[in-house]
């Protein structure tokens, strides 16, 4: 069964893997301008992989993502970027588009989002 939970975002500890073309070592997030509101880092750990959303409109995205079956192609001009720079999908582990892997992934995604509006993920401490 899959695991999820969120961390209190820090900027020495958390990327960004989903925005945009990049390389696997994710982008920085800037810390928020606002201080007294809390930012979190959400993550769903199944026996797969580990994914980590630094918004909710990510884990929105991943959802959109693991509910189709079939996706479409994936090859786009590059903008003459190296081919290391990937998107957020192409850097998936092996397996996780295969069907058991797929509807796992897709039901904590569900779990994940009813529990972010009802606020009842459960919080663990950055290591």
């Amino acid at each position: 069964m899959a695991q999820y939970w969120k961390e209190r975002f820090d900027t020495k500890k958390h990327r960004d893997f989903m925005t945009g073309s990049q390389d696997a070592g994710g982008i920085p997030v800037q810390a928020p301008v606002d201080n007294l509101l809390t930012r979190w880092v959400y993550f769903i750990q199944t026996t797969d992989c580990t994914l980590q959303f630094v918004s909710v409109e990510q884990i929105h995205t991943a959802r959109d993502y693991f509910s189709k079956q079939i996706h479409p192609a994936r090859r786009e001009w590059n903008n003459g970027l190296e081919h290391y720079w990937q998107r957020w999908f192409e850097r998936l582990p092996p397996g996780v588009h295969r069907e058991p892997a797929r509807v796992r992934i897709l039901s904590a995604l569900d779990r994940l989002l009813h529990d972010v509006s009802s606020d009842r993920v459960p919080e663990r401490l950055s290591s």
